[in-house]
């Protein structure tokens, strides 16, 4: 049996050794801006992490978290409930961030966040990043509130985390140039992914929160758009104050937002289990 070796074309070997150091040497300059501008430790996602276990641990001692979840403690502790938020109550909007529907809803979420927070904390710095992990969470909780039922007890951090993809993709495509090819692409796949995974998720099975899922991606994406800055510079003390004024403004106009669809009456306007004993509570996961 006769055997055929066909050589490689030194051209071609040459042209591909030029594209493997051209990968090479994206890849050191990327890392190199990274470390000279940005944190090396992501401390505030892993902040975010502790601070969503231990709520975890916080609703399991008080029986939020049995054998048949107890939404009148997820009240408490601060879940969105429409009735709740349109009555004033608009802390929630940031405090349901925190909670979650059970040790797995808990896993995937901080899962996710590790996944796409620890390098989007790097792109942004940690001042910016938690304006946006603040602006997704709110503005999930304002599309829980425009689309879900009275009854219905909203809780999770996949608002903000959705608010983080969009942040993500919005420095990407501000700043193509910053970003290697091969990691664009990398990184590109990693939200895609979650965020197709995670709707379909929600448009198949009952009891997931797609309204704060859609709420924080673009809540995020907008906050992303503004505070992104290029990697080849540290970020001015101009531009930090700026950061603060854009947090400031956009907490204003999720406030005038909800104050604009709040029902004459506030509160008392919204029927309640109180005031309809056949409403049944039941949990939304975001």
């Amino acid at each position: 049996m006769a055997i055929n070796w066909r050589q490689e074309d030194p051209a071609a070997q040459a042209a591909k050794a030029a594209q493997e150091a051209a990968r090479q040497r994206d890849e050191e300059n990327f890392a190199v801006a990274l470390d000279r501008t940005r944190p090396d430790t992501p401390i505030c996602t892993i902040t975010l992490l502790l601070a969503n276990i231990v709520m975890t641990l916080v609703l399991f001692a008080m029986g939020g978290l049995r054998d048949t979840l107890d939404f009148q403690v997820y009240r408490t502790l601060g879940a969105i409930q429409v009735q709740d938020v349109l009555g004033g109550e608009y802390w929630r909007l940031l405090s349901a961030a925190f909670l979650h529907f059970g040790f797995f809803h808990l896993l995937f979420n901080m899962w996710a966040l590790w996944d796409i927070g620890s390098i989007t904390e790097r792109l942004f710095g940690s001042v910016s990043y938690a304006l946006i992990y603040l602006a997704g969470a709110a503005m999930g909780g304002v599309g829980s509130v425009l689309i879900n039922a009275d009854h219905v007890v909203s809780a999770g951090a996949s608002g903000a985390i959705f608010g983080l993809c969009g942040a993500l993709g919005a420095f990407l495509l501000r700043f193509e140039d910053a970003v290697p090819k091969h990691a664009q692409k990398r990184l590109w796949w990693s939200v895609g992914g979650l965020v197709v995974y995670s709707l379909l998720q929600g448009f198949t099975h009952p009891g997931i929160d797609n309204a704060a899922h859609i709420g924080g991606l673009l809540g995020g994406a907008c906050a992303g758009f503004l505070l992104a800055t290029p990697l080849e510079s540290a970020v001015p003390p101009a531009r930090e104050t700026r950061r603060w004024v854009i947090g400031a403004g956009g907490a204003a106009l999720v406030l005038l937002l909800l104050r604009g669809i709040t029902p004459a009456g506030g509160r008392g306007a919204r029927p309640s289990r109180a005031q309809n004993p056949h409403i049944e509570t039941s949990g939304s996961k975001k």
